[in-house]
């Protein structure tokens, strides 16, 4: 009797999130930052290597640099809330 290989659901690429067993673990992304498809979570948006190398690039941040950074972000994402257009009722 032949059987087919078991292909693992995620591989060694750095970009892929570890399956830790939910069950919306396995989907196929594309991160927003590096634009790499990765297996992980359904809702999942950053990559782990981009989601690592952002929160090094954090950590090595001064708490001032760290607020002003988030300060911007906060910024950004009310300039965002504003521009988007209204959801139609359904």
């Amino acid at each position: 009797m032949q059987t087919e290989p078991i292909i693992p659901l995620f591989s060694d690429s750095p970009h892929d999130w570890p399956d830790n067993g939910g069950e919306s673990e396995g989907y196929q992304n594309e991160c927003l930052q590096c634009k790499t498809v990765f297996m992980g979570h359904k809702e999942a948006f950053i990559c782990k290597k981009c989601y690592e190398e952002n929160q090094a690039r954090w950590n090595a941040m001064t708490p001032k640099e760290q607020a002003e950074h988030w300060n911007k972000v906060v910024e950004a994402m009310k300039e965002y809330r504003i521009t988007q257009p209204e959801r139609p009722a359904e």
